[in-house]
């Protein structure tokens, strides 16, 4: 191998860094895979396939291995209810950022004689192109880049984060795109991946536009790549990321058997009614208003994730909640609830204060504002552990479901990386929406989630359902 000219390497391993964000170690790593190759498990590969028409360059494609999310439980959701995310996503390559691993790839075969590089041992075989010590390539490149800049401004760190910035400019801060393209474990992503499961399609389509714009920069350098006519993208229904978002098929299924059910216990007679079957009601009532309202604001698993309705702006739907705090108010964040799902609140609202009247059952308060019942009658506070007893048999998934699935509707949607970080109520220092600082304008906050959340919670099912407490149970 050591007849690979230097020159050559170096070009390869600088486009490697700058059309895929890799680290150099990453960068190093690549394998290289003909069209038919067996793909290996490997963190980033280049995947050459055959010419679409004769005299044609061969087509290409980036393969970057997915970050993994750290889940404490590896037992995931049924899988024909969500998303299920695959571990490697695959990104065209419409300007020919892989040009110079390519020549280098034909210099090896041709040139070099390297037996490893011939096509015969690379259809089963792939190639890691990068053959040296890494001690070798990280001393030639900064020996290069001092070369150009003798003021050390560029090194091979800054020039792995131009794609990143590139997305996150052309995006308006959507973090966690750019952390799943360029594969990297960004902090301000850290968090913001567990909520997000994008398809595959719109990632690649960000990467387009990306690199797209970065070749049209560099062409004023004198550096522009050829591009592609067309680009193929990926079919709608693969996704990368959490595990945890249910399809939307799955929430219509789940939100329409539980409201059948529900009605069904209505339509009963009151005086053939039993306990047990005015608990369940009673059950089902207050998990559809809680999901009712968590699936229109995103509230956390955590205790008594409702609202009284008398805490929510009936002429504006605004309300302010702190699901996440330590007491100082850092996480409060401002929601907005539809009308119709103030609507909802206002029947449970209802129905609670006339049953606990009847019952003797605690009063409705903002304090407790939601609870279950047990069969003897006992409230039962609304939290993680009691809900998913009553969930699974309708959506297998954490307590906190609507957050994953919403956000990534919303990302589909188009709503900007800023108001989804809103709504979920996702900030670190400095990112705060109520800061002094921020430009964030709620005006315009409201309108997108008017725009997106009611035709959502519509198509969900989600509509006002009324539960008159008329006793006679037995």
């Amino acid at each position: 191998m050591s007849s690979k000219p230097e020159s050559l390497e170096m070009s390869a391993l600088i486009g490697t860094l700058l059309w895929t964000g890799a680290s150099l170690e990453q960068a190093l790593s690549l394998q290289v895979l003909l069209g038919g190759t067996p793909a290996p498990d490997c963190d980033l590969a280049l995947r050459i396939g055959a010419p679409v028409l004769e005299g044609d360059a061969p087509t290409s494609e980036w393969r970057v291995r997915v970050l993994r999310l750290p889940y404490k439980n590896d037992t995931g959701p049924p899988a024909e209810q969500a998303r299920v995310p695959v571990d490697f996503l695959c990104l065209p390559d419409p300007v020919g950022g892989s040009a110079a691993v390519q020549q280098l790839l034909t210099t090896l075969r041709d040139d070099a004689k390297d037996p490893l590089a011939q096509p015969d041992i690379m259809t089963h075989t792939p190639l890691q192109i990068f053959s040296r010590e890494p001690a070798w390539y990280k001393e030639k490149l900064q020996k290069l880049l001092d070369k150009r800049d003798s003021l050390g401004r560029i090194t091979a760190t800054k020039i792995s984060h131009v794609l990143f910035q590139k997305i996150m400019e052309r995006t308006g801060g959507d973090v966690v795109s750019a952390a799943l393209i360029t594969r990297t474990d960004h902090h301000l992503a850290s968090v913001r991946r567990y909520y997000a499961t994008p398809d595959v399609r719109d990632l690649q389509q960000i990467y387009v536009d990306a690199v797209g714009a970065l070749n049209e920069e560099l062409g004023h350098a004198g550096y522009k790549q050829p591009t592609e006519g067309s680009v193929k993208l990926a079919p709608r229904g693969i996704s990368v990321g959490s595990a945890l978002c249910p399809t939307i098929d799955a929430v219509q299924d789940a939100v329409r058997r539980l409201k059948e059910e529900i009605l069904r216990l209505i339509s009963l007679d009151s005086m053939s009614s039993t306990t047990a079957d005015f608990v369940r009601a009673h059950n089902l009532y207050t998990l559809y208003s809680v999901w009712s309202f968590g699936f229109a604001v995103g509230i956390r698993g955590v205790r008594t994730p409702y609202l009284h309705s008398d805490e929510v702006n009936q002429d504006t739907g605004f309300a302010v909640i702190t699901d996440k705090d330590s007491g100082t108010g850092y996480k409060s964040r401002l929601i907005w609830v539809p009308e119709s799902n103030r609507e909802q609140m206002k029947l449970y609202d209802t129905y609670l204060s006339s049953m606990a009247r009847a019952r003797g059952i605690e009063a409705l308060t903002r304090k407790r504002s939601c609870y279950f019942l047990g069969d003897n009658l006992k409230v039962r506070e609304v939290r993680p552990r009691t809900v998913v007893p009553f969930t699974r048999d309708y959506l297998a998934f954490p307590a906190n479901v609507a957050r994953h699935f919403v956000c990534t509707q919303l990302r589909e949607r188009g709503v900007a990386p800023e108001y989804i970080d809103l709504w979920m109520g996702h900030w670190a220092r400095g990112e705060e929406p109520w800061g002094a600082l921020s430009t964030l304008s709620i005006p315009n906050y409201k309108r997108e989630l008017e725009r997106v959340l009611p035709n959502l919670l519509e198509k969900l099912g989600f509509e006002p359902i009324c539960l008159r407490y008329r006793g006679g149970s037995k």
